[in-house]
């Protein structure tokens, strides 16, 4: 039996339609797999980048701990599962990086840490270059002497210089302060974008209040002469009885990189002994900048 030809012509047009169909078909399972992985990929980064970011939370809260922290604390802090937590720290104690007191079953940073702490402390630029500038004031000035720089809203001793006087200031290395609190935190305050000062001053001091308002006009008008004078001091914020006398850091592109100041007991940092020193801290941050300047750092 023949078919006409308008017939012919529907079946033609039904063929073609079938066609591009399964074409079509064929291409969107194409894409699929391809689609997929992208997927699958996206999903995997963003797992890896959560899992550093918390194996660094966990770096930190151990490093602002002296004794330590059990797991129930750890996963609390940090945000996870005691299960993942475990996991976490079984992986970092295997690399050296953190250490499990048998007794107190209590994780404490391992002796890794402090190796890769002590390859940058002795080639860093800023380290390497800071520190005999920190030795000269020192001698200078006879007090101690600490070189800070910026982690987040903390200021963290990098490197000091201890006096050599029987009664003395003195830091922990790599500890944090907030930089809303003495002369070396407010120097690295008062050089950041005002967006910037303003989150960390509104996380300094909480939710707003009558005195926190008067608090937060009080410290924004203190950084606002702490740039303009180009240099900071504080009395007993850090410790009672103590006085700092801070200058910025810069690098090449004048950024404020650190900051450099000398820390003594109040009974010899008298006002005219202040006005003594604070030449000598300038100079010494002066010298730094130039000299990271040099080295194009």
């Amino acid at each position: 039996m023949f078919a006409n030809s308008g017939e012919v012509s529907a079946m033609m047009h039904a063929t073609r339609r079938g066609a591009a169909g399964a074409v079509g078909m064929v291409e969107k399972d194409r894409r699929q797999p391809k689609d997929s992985a992208k997927r699958a990929s996206a999903t995997t980064h963003e797992g890896a980048a959560k899992a550093v970011r918390r194996a660094v939370r966990v770096l930190f809260c151990l490093s602002e701990e002296r004794r330590g922290l059990g797991v129930s604390e750890l996963a609390e802090t940090v945000g996870m599962t005691k299960t993942t937590a475990h996991r976490m720290l079984s992986v970092l104690e295997d690399e050296g990086l953190i250490l499990a007191n048998p007794v107190t079953h209590r994780y404490e940073i391992g002796y890794g840490l402090v190796r890769i702490a002590s390859k940058f402390l002795s080639s860093g630029d800023l380290p390497s270059t800071s520190l005999p500038y920190l030795h000269q004031l020192r001698d200078q000035c006879g007090e101690t002497v600490v070189l800070s720089v910026r982690l987040g809203y903390q200021r963290i001793a990098l490197l000091q210089v201890e006096s050599t006087q029987e009664l003395r200031c003195s830091t922990e290395i790599g500890s944090g302060l907030p930089l809303c609190k003495g002369a070396l935190g407010k120097v690295l305050l008062a050089h950041l974008p005002p967006e910037d000062i303003e989150e960390i001053i509104q996380q300094y001091l909480g939710p707003t209040t009558i005195e926190t308002e008067t608090q937060k006009y009080e410290l924004l008008t203190q950084l606002h002469q702490i740039r303009e004078q180009g240099y900071a001091i504080s009395h007993g914020e850090r410790m009672p009885g103590g006085v700092g006398i801070a200058a910025p850091v810069k690098n090449p592109l004048g950024t404020v990189v650190a900051s450099i100041a000398a820390y003594g007991p109040d009974r010899r940092l008298t006002q005219s002994r202040i006005q003594v020193l604070l030449p000598l801290v300038e100079q010494a941050a002066a010298s730094i900048s130039q000299a990271l300047s040099e080295r194009g750092t």
